[in-house]
């Protein structure tokens, strides 16, 4: 598991063990510009913000390596597919339990998300 801030990214577990259930801990401050990341009570990565934001107004999990091509720097016209164009990742899934935001800021707003109210 990973954080990033800016161009680094940071570890939040040295060995992912899959099927462990992980208790996740994110304060994220607009106003200090920095995101402080706990997993099982212990702090395990603090980052600072890439820019100031105005407000965080979503959060992402996902899965597998890092997407870094096609980047900003690559030609509009391609005349050959793009490396692994028909190769298949293994599956890899995770689940959220609950997910519940509160503000580290003087004037933000917060979240309750539980699974059950979610469950398909």
């Amino acid at each position: 598991m990973k954080v990033k801030g800016g161009a680094r990214y940071g570890g939040m577990v040295k060995q992912y063990e899959p099927g462990k259930t992980y208790h996740i801990k994110a304060i994220l401050s607009v106003d200090g510009h920095t995101g402080t990341y706990y997993v099982d009570g212990k702090k395990a990565a603090s980052r600072m913000f890439d820019t100031p934001v105005e407000s965080i107004t979503r959060i992402v999990f996902r899965t597998g390596n890092l997407f870094d091509y096609p980047s900003i720097e690559t030609p509009a016209d391609q005349t050959a597919d793009m490396p692994r164009a028909d190769d298949t990742d293994p599956m890899a899934t995770f689940r959220i339990a609950n997910l519940k935001t509160t503000s580290a800021d003087a004037d933000s707003a917060a979240c309750l998300l539980k699974y059950d109210n979610f469950a398909q």
